[in-house]
């Protein structure tokens, strides 16, 4: 690929994440200060542009990921998403490498936009050419313009042009197949989520990135292996006396077909004659394999034994005295002692192990990621009596490459290379995976490795803090887990465990016991009932209640919903004040959240509620001292009025009551109720017969009669001795 331009002024150069607005101008780190081996989650929505500098991203999309490699550029564009307006967001690749993943995506390119699916690695260079190598299943391609989609099997790579010209898909090489499906993305990655927008529309290309600003974010950055080795065509090596056509890409001139041809002859290598009288190789053996000079080996963890690789070979000399045999691993030497017939090793170092990880993993089917210190299962979420424990596991990419040449030197220090051979080692291979139930106090191991599962015996009432780790064959252990997955076992199932903490909640009631029922409600209780519109007035009113009131609920539980992944559930019944003079059955719904482990009390559904002392006067009671008395204007007696609510229950203190009477006089004429009653005075008046009094409250009201008797005239003073 050209060498890109040199960065802008205002282009910051240090290495991280970095973002461009739609519109905008400037770079902006994302996010400035963040740690992205901790806090993974980027948010970027429709025209932002995404520069990774020395750091690999993954977007997550519904159906399928996209790996965005060190020094690349993505911006987020949209296309026409079938009838109407409607447009759907989609990735653009700028500029640099890409891994898709997935059954099935839209990734626009430089020219073009593209159907994915299965496994597709794609690279962009500043010129705006493309590559699409599809490793696994068939994509289609439509060139901006074009009328027909274009394919690319499966195994086949294409070029194409900035302007949406194209060539003919050409075929990959086997090892080259396997070697780009191998590669998997990495879940420490930072992620992208991607907010979307119906109102989007397609962006222009977008000329101002390549002519000003261009790459100069990714200059200094070298482009992975595997996507320099698409655009090299790079081919592997191989024996002399062969000649291979291969396919190479030039951006200014899309694939070629390019001649590479191998010597016929065993000399220096170096162009110089070779040296009369040499040694001649007629077998080599390495790790146990028999090669053949110029042969790139395959080997893996079976062809070490004691840490090292074996190496042995024959060769043939006619004068051995004047020939020494050295055997460059990596253009170190190793002396041979015996020319004729030769053992020696390769010393097996990793210095930096890449090392295995484990993910997706999922605990009762639900990834484990969502899973807090309040996390609760049940029985319900049991499999077979077990809990099930369940993830992938896969191996860091740990392949060592050891260049062998053997040089024959003769007694004047000339020296000729004789046979070079490549061991390719891979020590990637997986050997088991263990889960720990207690944070790592003990381990267990799991069935399967790479799609392992763990069976957990839980007892009620058990905390289980769960990690998993995988080690490969060469003791590489996957990187610690940073917190465990917390869950706490209980045996009951969610109504269950609801419907228990209800009838506590119930019994605190009855019991008067304010401190149990407040302590099993929510903080963030609300409700749209007067005097209960947050916890303060709940405290409020319970204790008024429970200060004025005989309390005598009666209840029926008709229907229980507990949904602890979502933390909500909620108790539907009906109630009955038994203290009531009514005795009316009423509907209620008690909603709670499932906070910290527990569930709590979080909103009541009940204009009628017992959980208050209503202000609302159904019935009123009516009483007297006192049902006769004289006509004689003095004469009192103590009117009482019980005032209860719609249920039957007393209502709140200081609710007003109204007296009024038609022969006599009502002292106050209003009072206020203390503990359900108000109290007035009645003074009889002059008229005899009766006198009917009134208490009204609101809508309600009540009358009582009271007797007045004739009262004898006074005697004249001269009778009353």
């Amino acid at each position: 690929m050209a060498q890109p331009a040199a960065p802008a002024q205002d282009t910051p150069a240090d290495k991280g994440i970095f973002k461009r607005e739609k519109d905008k101008q400037e770079w902006q780190k994302q996010v400035e200060g963040v740690d992205y081996a901790k806090d993974k989650d980027i948010k970027i929505t429709y025209g932002d542009i995404l520069a990774a500098k020395d750091e690999s991203v993954v977007f997550h999309f519904s159906n399928y990921q996209i790996w965005m490699q060190p020094f690349s550029v993505f911006r987020l564009n949209s296309i026409p998403a079938g009838d109407g307006d409607a447009y759907a967001v989609v990735p653009e690749l700028l500029f640099g490498e890409a891994l898709f993943k997935g059954s099935k995506g839209l990734v626009m390119l430089p020219g073009q936009s593209m159907q994915a699916q299965g496994t597709v690695y794609i690279v962009v260079d500043e010129e705006k050419y493309s590559i699409v190598a599809s490793v696994e299943g068939e994509q289609t391609v439509l060139p901006h313009g074009a009328a027909e989609p274009l394919t690319i099997p499966p195994a086949f790579m294409m070029d194409l042009g900035p302007a949406g010209e194209t060539g003919e898909p050409f075929e990959m090489f086997e090892d080259d197949v396997a070697r780009y499906s191998e590669q998997e993305i990495p879940e420490d990655s930072p992620r992208v989520s991607v907010k979307t927008d119906q109102q989007a529309l397609s962006l222009e290309t977008l000329n101002e990135y390549w002519n000003q600003t261009r790459v100069s974010l990714l200059q200094d950055g070298p482009e992975s292996e595997a996507g320099l080795a698409i655009a090299r065509g790079e081919h592997r090596q191989k024996q002399p006396e062969q000649v291979e056509t291969v396919q190479t890409f030039t951006p200014a001139e899309g694939p070629a077909q390019k001649t590479l041809s191998f010597s016929t002859s065993v000399g220096s290598g170096d162009g110089k004659p070779a040296l009369e009288g040499a040694p001649v190789l007629t077998s080599v053996t390495i790790g146990g394999v028999s090669a053949s000079i110029g042969e790139v080996l395959n080997l893996t963890h079976k062809n070490i034994a004691d840490d090292s690789i074996k190496v042995t070979g024959r060769a043939t000399v006619a004068n051995a005295d004047k020939w020494k045999l050295v055997l460059k691993i990596n253009d170190e030497e190793t002396p041979i002692d015996n020319i004729t017939s030769f053992d020696a090793g390769i010393r097996v170092v990793q210095e930096f192990p890449n090392a295995p990880v484990v993910y997706n993993v999922t605990i009762a089917n639900q990834p484990a990621q969502s899973f807090e210190e309040d996390s609760m299962l049940t029985r319900e979420d049991m499999e077979s009596g077990r809990i099930r424990v369940a993830g992938n596991a896969s191996p860091g990419r740990n392949i060592l490459t050891y260049k062998l040449e053997f040089v024959a030197r003769d007694n004047e220090d000339k020296e000729q290379s004789i046979g070079s051979f490549q061991a390719d080692v891979d020590l990637s291979q997986l050997a088991s995976v263990e889960v720990s139930k207690d944070d790592g106090i003990s381990w267990e191991p799991a069935s399967g490795i790479e799609n392992w599962t763990f069976a957990i015996s839980p007892s009620d009432g058990e905390t289980y803090k769960v990690r998993a780790r995988v080690t490969d064959i060469m003791g590489n252990r996957s990187e610690e887990q940073f917190d465990a997955y917390i869950f706490k076992y209980r045996s009951k199932t969610n109504n269950e465990m609801l419907r228990e903490v209800f009838d506590a909640m119930m019994r605190a009631f009855l019991d008067k016991d304010r401190t149990t029922f407040i302590r099993n409600t929510s903080n963030d209780f609300g409700s749209n009932i007067e005097d209960l519109r947050d916890l303060n007035e709940l405290e409020t009113s319970i204790e008024e209640r429970f200060r004025c009131c005989t309390v005598n609920i009666q209840y029926t539980i008709q229907d229980i919903y507990a949904n602890i992944q979502a933390k909500t559930g909620s108790v539907e019944f009906n109630w009955t004040d038994r203290t009531g003079v009514s005795r009316a059955t009423n509907r209620a719904v008690f909603n709670f959240l499932y906070e910290e482990g527990q569930w709590r009390f979080s909103e009541v559904i009940d204009p009628n509620t017992f959980l208050r002392a209503s202000r609302t006067a159904y019935f009123i009671e009516l009483d007297a001292d006192a049902f006769e008395l004289d006509a004689d204007g003095a004469q009192t007696t103590q009117v009482t009025a019980r005032v209860l609510d719609n249920a039957g229950s007393i209502v709140a203190d200081n609710v007003q009551v109204n007296f009024q009477t038609d022969n006599g006089t009502m002292s106050p004429a209003a009072a206020l109720t203390t503990d359900g009653n108000a109290v007035a005075t009645y003074i009889a008046g002059t008229s005899p017969g009766t006198a009917t009094i009134t208490a009204t409250s609101g809508n309600a009201s009540n009358s009582t009669t009271i007797t007045l008797n004739p009262v004898a005239p006074p005697l004249p003073p001269d009778e009353e001795q």
